[in-house]
């Protein structure tokens, strides 16, 4: 693969203004551009590792165990609110309000925990891939150590308390505080995780990765960066013994190309084929084929551009750029294209420009260098640009293809559509229909010479039987 180096750069623009406020002429250190300018800067993906990785949502657990956490744990609110000393309503009515939060955490993650629960099949054993990355663990410990927590809170309570001994004690009032401070957190840390765990099944189920559960960890090679986008596609589902598993197909981007893409130019609807990128280190110029991929960085194939082509680039010979590349058509050109710099060029079809409040009156396309913001309309829409870079004046570059090239592109690209558009059996008929106009002088040629043979040899005739019916009849009479 021999890159192509590619001879020109793009420097800051030399100010100048007109004192109209109408830029008449370009002035700039950067020369007449033609069908391709420099863009930004980018990354291509030039190496990919798919690896299948299984991800698990744990929880292993029977469902007979989570029936017996959550029983437990409503047993011993009861225990709580059936207090002796809550005889006295106004006392039962102030510290039980206190604990909505986890009463309500409790109930909900009750109910979240029974749809969990559908998830898994616990007559099928889990039969482990060779990757398993952990999405989410919901762990039984947590939970048993959530009933620890309360029982070793509870047992601070004496149940003997009177209730004017709560109601004027600071000491028994706190201990009744920590009990519900412990129920209320592991109430609603309960709710959080399963309502997590839901949310990540939902997920995976809709064939949705939910990749930020991961960090860096997505495969198990780890080849190189991790860094920069991957494609999750999901193969197939299953619940099991231990939870409920995904076997993941995963692509990742693990090196990259520094590139500035090149922006292509169109000029009356005809453009350059394919698309081009320098490349930032080699400096060489590369024709890209890149496959429609929801990546960061689009994985592309380089291609080497022919000779001739690649010399014309490279030397900005527009004529054998002309003769040598492939031009295509395209229907609706873009309005502009950002460039490095602080550039931007404005494509032909746009109907008014303007830089920093100046008037461009240049013929389209052109580059453009402005001191604010670039104004552009095209079919009624406006369009507002802040370039990156301000230049402490406008400036314009102007294109160096003439409209005699542009005329030749045009009679090219008609021709190479023309036979391309024509296929073997009008190819056919159309050498047929040239045979036809060739050989028909001959045909009709010959049919007139044989016509009058016909007619000669026919007169002759005519004349022989006339003399021997005249002699004929000659005898006859001198015999009467």
């Amino acid at each position: 693969m021999n890159p192509i180096i590619f001879m020109w750069y793009f420097v800051p623009a030399v100010p100048w203004v007109s004192g109209d406020k109408n830029l008449k002429e370009a002035t700039s250190t950067e020369p007449p551009f033609h069908f391709l300018v420099q863009g930004e800067q980018s990354y291509i993906a030039n190496k990919l590792v798919t690896e299948t990785v299984e991800y698990q949502v744990e929880f292993n657990f029977s469902v007979a165990a989570w029936n017996q956490v959550v029983t437990d744990l409503n047993e011993r609110f009861r225990k709580f609110e059936n207090l002796g000393f809550f005889s006295d309503s106004e006392l039962k009515g102030e510290f039980l309000s206190y604990t909505s939060l986890g009463f309500y955490g409790l109930s909900k993650a009750e109910t979240l925990g029974n749809y969990i629960m559908k998830y898994k099949n616990e007559n099928k054993p889990h039969l482990a891939a060779t990757c398993v990355q952990t999405l989410l663990t919901w762990n039984l410990d947590e939970m048993s150590r959530f009933r620890v927590n309360l029982d070793y809170r509870f047992s601070y309570i004496n149940v003997n308390w009177e209730v004017s001994f709560v109601k004027s004690n600071t000491e028994a009032q706190e201990t009744l505080l920590s009990w519900i401070q412990t129920f209320n957190e592991g109430g609603t840390e309960l709710f959080h995780t399963a309502r997590q765990l839901v949310e990540t099944l939902e997920l995976l189920n809709d064939g949705i990765v939910p990749s930020y559960l991961l960090g860096e960890n997505k495969t198990c090679k780890n080849e190189g960066s991790s860094l920069e986008g991957e494609i999750f596609h999901i193969l197939n589902c299953n619940g099991h013994k231990e939870g409920f598993s995904c076997m993941v197909q995963i692509t990742q981007p693990v090196e990259f190309t520094s590139v500035y893409l090149m922006e292509k130019v169109v000029y009356d609807h005809m453009e350059l084929e394919g698309r081009y990128v320098l490349n930032t280190q080699s400096k060489g110029i590369m024709r890209l084929e890149c496959e429609e991929l929801p990546l960061a960085h689009p994985a592309c194939e380089v291609y080497v551009i022919p000779p001739p082509c690649r010399h014309g680039l490279e030397e900005n010979h527009i004529d054998q750029i002309i003769e040598s590349c492939n031009f295509t058509e395209v229907l609706n050109p873009p309005t502009h294209a950002i460039l490095a710099k602080g550039g931007v060029l404005v494509q032909q079809g746009v109907e008014t420009v303007q830089a920093g409040g100046q008037v461009i009156s240049d013929d389209l396309p052109l580059l453009l260098y402005s001191t604010g913001k670039i104004s552009l309309t095209k079919n009624r829409i406006d369009i507002g640009i802040y370039p990156e870079v301000l230049a402490t004046t406008n400036a314009v570059v102007k294109s160096a293809v003439t409209e005699s090239q542009l005329t030749r592109l045009r009679e090219r690209l008609n021709w190479d559509e023309w036979k391309a558009e024509l296929d073997s059996e009008e190819v056919t008929d159309l050498t047929l229909i040239l045979w036809e106009l060739v050989t028909l002088p001959f045909i009709m040629y010959g049919f007139i010479k044989s016509c009058r043979s016909t007619r000669v040899k026919s007169s002759g005739r005519e004349k022989v039987d006339k003399r021997r019916i005249y002699k004929q009849n000659m005898s006859l009479l001198r015999k009467e």
